[in-house]
């Protein structure tokens, strides 16, 4: 009985060490291969955990992808709207509403 005892301890244990990188996990923090890393290497001492725990805890820009310009959006819509009346699925007077509508 004491053996299952000290395996969850040590499960519990080795659970507690990595919430840094849990939290990391879980918010998909960019930073979260250096936040492992820190917490893998110094977390056994308090200052490292304590460092990567704030760390991961931090407040962070998620990145987005750059936007397009209107002019880039409207010929792409453009290009679809023309591809969707050569395929049959829109009448050349839709297809002119939906292109005055873009431009």
């Amino acid at each position: 009985m004491d053996f299952v005892y000290g395996l969850i301890m040590i499960g519990v244990a080795v659970a507690f060490y990595f919430i840094p990188l849990f939290i990391a996990i879980k918010r998909e923090h960019p930073s979260g291969n250096a936040i492992a890393a820190l917490n893998l290497l110094t977390g056994w001492t308090l200052l490292g955990w304590l460092v990567a725990l704030v760390w991961s805890l931090s407040a962070f820009m998620p990145v987005s992808e750059p936007s397009k310009s209107k002019e880039e959006k409207s010929t792409n819509d453009l290009f679809k709207l023309a591809e969707l009346r050569e395929k049959g699925l829109l009448s050349q007077e839709e297809f002119e509403r939906e292109k005055a509508k873009l431009i």
